[in-house]
């Protein structure tokens, strides 16, 4: 046993520390190496995620140079029985929105920070560089007395915030570009068995 073995030679010493070296070294080398490939993989990371945001944004640039900077109309449809078409009146519904980034609007999305006197590059948080955040919204539909299957009601300003423009030569002012979008809702009356007709086979969509 360790007991009876009795004291350690020199060699014996010199190997072991050698040895304890040698395995320190190693773990160094594989934390640097994995340091290194974590960092490589987050820089990929940022640089798809700004591809992402850039092609949103160019997106956006050429809706606003063709529809104007006012939000874009969402269409997306309304269940009624046909009791409720019959008589009309105030539906509320639920729907989603692009709204104006809060946070980074004057920034474009991006910030720029000074990280040891190198700029570093960053992603707003919220919205990942898009500029536009996606919100639950709730709009008020009025249905006319006698509505049929098909019908449709249109809800102004009730959709897509206006695209914010940034003035000035650095950009510093902002206001808001375009009127907020419509909302084209399509009525979809049920049968007196509760079930959809074939027409109109609509999914929600917009620009969000």
């Amino acid at each position: 046993d360790a007991a009876s073995a009795g004291p350690k030679s020199d060699a014996d010493v010199i190997a072991a520390a050698l040895a304890n070296a040698a395995v320190g070294q190693a773990q160094a080398a594989m934390a640097r190496e994995k340091a290194r490939e974590k960092q490589q993989r987050d820089l990929e990371a940022l640089e798809a995620a700004k591809k992402a945001a850039n092609k949103a944004r160019r997106q956006a640039a050429n809706l606003i140079a063709s529809n104007g900077p006012s939000g874009p109309e969402i269409r997306t449809r309304l269940v009624l029985t046909t009791e409720e078409a019959a008589v009309g009146g105030k539906h509320r519904l639920s729907i989603e929105v692009e709204e104006n980034c809060p946070r980074c609007v004057m920034k474009d999305g991006f910030w720029t920070l000074t990280v040891d006197m190198m700029n570093e590059v960053k992603l707003c948080s919220k919205c990942q560089g898009v500029t536009r955040v996606v919100s639950p919204k709730n709009i008020e539909v009025e249905v006319q007395p006698g509505s049929v299957d098909g019908d449709e009601v249109l809800v102004e300003g009730g959709g897509n915030s206006g695209y914010a423009q940034r003035l000035g030569r650095f950009k510093q002012t902002v206001k808001e570009g375009g009127e907020d979008g419509n909302v084209r809702v399509v009525l979809v009356v049920l049968t007196e068995e509760g079930q959809e007709s074939a027409y109109p086979e609509i999914d929600c969509y917009g620009n969000i």
